[in-house]
């Protein structure tokens, strides 16, 4: 059977058109070694794995990625120690740039939970200028706390009526450390000063109980330390019954 020489030669024509678009194709494939060479690279901090929120990275959790210079975005942390002992504040997905938005370090401004030391609480409780010092209590100050209850002379039987009843102060807790004085303020132009009506110090949760038992049931005032003060005093208790002992002690 004879071919149409038509068909034939636009077959032919069809393929060499093909041939030569595929060439320009794979040679756009082709990477300029001068245009790498010229490619900007920085290097940023990258998640190795996936990190859920509110976790303390770790150094086998990210690496240091190089990565093209327009990829980078502007809030990408490039420093991997900014990073590890950092918390997440959100998840983030492997691979990501970590971002310093995403994270809490010691350059970020965080709430107070962020700073609490694990297995530690923050417990406020009321304030006043004779019971914090006249004021002289400031944030990172560490104090007593000394605790007045009302007793009973006959401690085993209410008291009858007419009886003398007495106080006993006890120094219940020594060493606290103050996080904050005062309730949380919204930032304001002009500076302003007021006596603040709380103070909120570091406890454990044990400690946590006992600081909202006493401020429920006693009457509180608290000592200044020096700031090189940690000795821990063995103390017993004051009141009617070792009165006559006050010289001494």
């Amino acid at each position: 059977m004879k071919v149409n020489k038509k068909i034939l030669l636009i077959g032919v024509l069809l393929g060499i058109i093909t041939i030569f678009f595929l060439n320009r194709y794979i040679q756009s494939l082709r990477v300029d070694p001068e245009e790498v060479a010229a490619t900007s690279y920085s290097d940023v901090v990258t998640a190795i794995t996936a990190i859920p929120e509110h976790i303390r990275i770790t150094e086998e959790m990210v690496q240091i990625s190089s990565i093209p210079a327009e990829g980078v975005h502007p809030d990408a942390v490039t420093d991997l120690e900014l990073v590890v002992g950092a918390i997440t504040r959100t998840e983030i997905i492997s691979g990501e740039q970590i971002l310093s938005g995403r994270i809490v370090n010691e350059e970020s401004e965080a709430g107070l939970s962020y700073w609490l030391p694990e297995n530690m609480r923050a417990i406020s409780i009321p304030l006043s200028t004779i019971s914090g010092v006249s004021n002289f209590i400031q944030k990172g100050d560490r104090v007593d706390i000394l605790v007045t209850y009302e007793t009973n002379l006959e401690e085993t039987e209410p008291p009858a009526e007419g009886e003398r009843v007495g106080s006993t102060t006890f120094t219940q807790f020594q060493n606290m450390e103050v996080l904050e004085l005062g309730s949380r303020k919204a930032p304001t132009a002009e500076e302003s000063y007021e006596q603040p009506g709380s103070i909120t110090l570091l406890a454990t949760p044990e400690e946590a109980e006992m600081l909202a038992w006493v401020t429920l049931n006693g009457s509180i005032h608290m000592t200044l330390r020096n700031p090189v003060d940690n000795q821990i005093n063995e103390l017993e208790h004051y009141g009617i019954d070792n009165f006559e002992t006050f010289r001494v002690r």
